[in-house]
């Protein structure tokens, strides 16, 4: 749990960066209005929470700053506060010979939310609720973003979501802090992938109609539906909310079971044993213990091979791939169609067919000179194709916040 006052942490981060040129870049843009060197945490506080009555938008990063964004730090919006913005847009870069940390980045966000620590009932009053309406803890996946990806289109901000989508890879995630993201490319070797995170945290939210929702789906439907909407974001220790102290405890699960699911509902076969590779809950994705990378990160576990064959009891796992399957894989059928329109399967919608097994040995049917048409012979079927594991999985992140256990 957080300890020291977020400002001394927020001054260690401003001393740190105000040498590798973003004290400079800062007074330039503000036409020397703002100093991010400052003798003491309490000269700094005030120097980021002053109106600023200049700020060039037409500095490279700095064009899509919200209009209406006048300080440093502006309590509870850190799109209207320059400090996060210049930290956290990848496109203020010119002139710098340095970068922040995703966790330095973290603490400046939450010194945006905790300078002024509402109570509960003026987050309740901001988010218009009334009588027995309640707020509730909501995690979402969530990212800083450009004009051009945000909802309104109009400004940078931050952008949310239900889903977070992590990627695997074979080698350990690798964070460009010049470009606030995290790389998947690995320099010295073409045909690697690096693991690439998705980052959650838990917000105070409130549901409301989609008519009322700023959201990027545009649906017809969307009106109709209810929308999660973030009001106030939820850290460790006594500055996120007046009057408590809290802890936020992150916890993630994810689950596997692709292969049960293509044996049962795709080629229909029965008396399929729920055990491994058909099952499995670990070596997925975990919550990061990376000190650099703050909290809600999670992680996919690095694996030496994307896929692996499937074996059960030391035999490779098959199918029969049935005659008439389209090209390149046996296409899953009966699909449903969601309120969106979008497809809803409960099966993955593909199926390898390209990896023969006979007699104990895996044939490539792409490297077959004998028979060079590999669609033909997927669509013929009627032979054993070898299915594969991979270790991505469905799954969720919790958060529990003791001390808002019984609030309104």
């Amino acid at each position: 749990m957080h300890t020291m006052a977020l400002i001394d942490d927020v001054k260690s981060i401003c001393d740190r960066l105000a040498s590798l040129g973003w004290r400079d870049l800062l007074q330039q843009v503000t036409d020397g209005q703002l100093d991010i060197q400052q003798p003491s945490t309490t000269a700094l506080r005030a120097e980021l929470i002053k109106p600023l009555t200049q700020i060039d938008r037409t500095a490279t990063g700095f064009t899509d700053f919200a209009l209406d964004g006048a300080k440093a730090i502006e309590a509870g919006s850190p799109a209207k506060s320059l400090l996060y913005h210049v930290l956290a847009a990848p496109a203020v870069a010119a002139g710098l010979t340095g970068f922040p940390s995703l966790q330095e980045i973290e603490t400046i966000e939450n010194f945006v939310f905790g300078i002024e620590p509402p109570t509960l009932a003026q987050i309740r009053s901001r988010a218009g609720l009334t009588g027995s309406q309640r707020l509730s803890i909501v995690v979402f996946a969530y990212e800083y973003r450009p004009a051009r990806d945000t909802c309104t289109g109009r400004q940078a901000d931050l952008a949310f979501s239900r889903t977070g989508i992590a990627r695997i890879g074979t080698r350990p995630a690798a964070y460009d802090s010049a470009n606030r993201g995290f790389q998947s490319e690995v320099d010295d070797d073409p045909f690697a992938f690096r693991v690439c995170p998705s980052r959650f945290a838990a917000f105070l939210a409130v549901k409301v109609r989609g008519n009322r929702a700023q959201i990027m789906r545009r649906k017809s439907t969307d009106n109709t539906l209810d929308f999660w909407i973030p009001v106030h974001k939820l850290f460790d220790g006594a500055e996120c909310l007046a009057g408590l102290t809290l802890h936020v405890e992150y916890s993630c699960f994810h689950y596997n079971d692709k292969i049960r699911r293509t044996r049962t509902v795709t080629l229909r076969l029965n008396g399929v044993p729920s055990t491994a590779p058909f099952q499995f809950s670990t070596g997925i994705a975990e919550l990061s213990t990376d000190p650099t990378l703050g909290a809600g990160i999670v992680m996919p576990v690095v694996h030496p091979r994307l896929v692996e064959p499937a074996m059960v009891n030391g035999q490779f796992l098959t199918y029969t791939v049935p005659p008439g399957s389209p090209s390149f894989a046996a296409l899953e059928p009966g699909a449903s169609s969601g309120v969106d329109g979008s497809e809803i399967r409960p099966a993955p919608a593909y199926v390898h067919a390209r990896t023969q097994v006979r007699n104990g040995i895996t044939i490539d049917l792409n490297n077959q000179p004998q028979r060079p048409d590999v669609n033909a012979t997927v669509a013929a079927g009627n032979y054993e194709a070898l299915h594969y594991l991979d270790c991505t999985g469905d799954g969720q992140v919790d958060a529990r916040v003791t001390a808002l256990a019984g609030q309104p």
